[in-house]
């Protein structure tokens, strides 16, 4: 993926429209891995994120080690909703239904619709998700800001607290709402592109950005300590 992001010029188009947004780390790498990851979970799953969003946070000049940290943190919400709601609609569905003692308890619950039952099984899942996930991008900021910079300092990503927040709850509410009112298939895929589209905006308005002069990047990757990266080598290509 990252061979065929460079090869095809699309990293360098990628990164200026990045850059064009914010050339702050904090903010990209809640774009990338928690929005654009919960989409692509919702969309295919099955460790699509993984190899999509963090070969594109590498890409952007990401250490390696902080693009799959953060890319497997970020994965902690989505997951439960992956491939079309895959996990609730097979995964649940065929180890409850399998037990006749579930379908009584489904009944005497007045759920005498089993997928109502399942339904029901999703909206609550996805609200614990919400109650948690509303932190989520909040912890990988402030472990990649301790982890990966100069400083080593949980401070320098909770300064982002209130963007951190608005991208929260612009994913997890639409999830809600979703999963409440349509089922288990669908909650990434709206909560992830609704999410992406509110937070994109905010992001080129300005809105809860740090300032231009608080941007937070990493250091020069000749000053890396080896640990941070792995075998890949990127180079810019123009596109072809």
């Amino acid at each position: 993926m990252l061979n065929t992001l460079q090869e095809s010029g699309a990293i360098s188009t990628i990164r200026k429209g990045f850059i064009n947004v914010t050339p702050d780390r904090r903010i990209q790498v809640v774009i990338i891995a928690w929005l654009f990851g919960s989409f692509i979970e919702g969309s295919a799953g099955f460790g699509t994120p993984a190899a999509v969003a963090i070969p594109l946070l590498v890409g952007l000049g990401f250490p390696s080690m902080a693009a799959v940290m953060s890319g497997m943190i970020i994965q902690s919400t989505p997951v439960s909703f992956g491939a079309v709601g895959t996990p609730i609609l097979i995964g649940i569905n065929s180890g409850l239904s399998a037990d006749p003692t579930i379908q009584i308890f489904a009944i005497e619950a007045g759920f005498k619709n089993w997928n109502v039952f399942l339904e029901t099984i999703g909206f609550r899942v996805a609200l614990l998700h919400t109650i948690t996930g509303t932190l989520v991008p909040l912890f990988v900021i402030a472990l990649m800001t301790r982890f990966f910079s100069k400083n080593r300092s949980y401070a320098e990503g909770l300064k982002v607290w209130r963007f951190a927040l608005l991208a929260a709850f612009a994913m997890t509410l639409p999830y809600l709402a979703v999963a409440r009112w349509l089922g288990p298939e669908f909650p990434l895929l709206f909560g992830g592109l609704i999410g992406l589209g509110l937070v994109m905006f905010a992001a080129k308005k300005g809105f809860l950005m740090p300032k231009p002069k608080n941007t937070w990047d990493f250091e020069k990757p000749e000053r890396w300590p080896d640990q941070w990266t792995g075998s890949a080598k990127l180079e810019d290509s123009p596109p072809k």
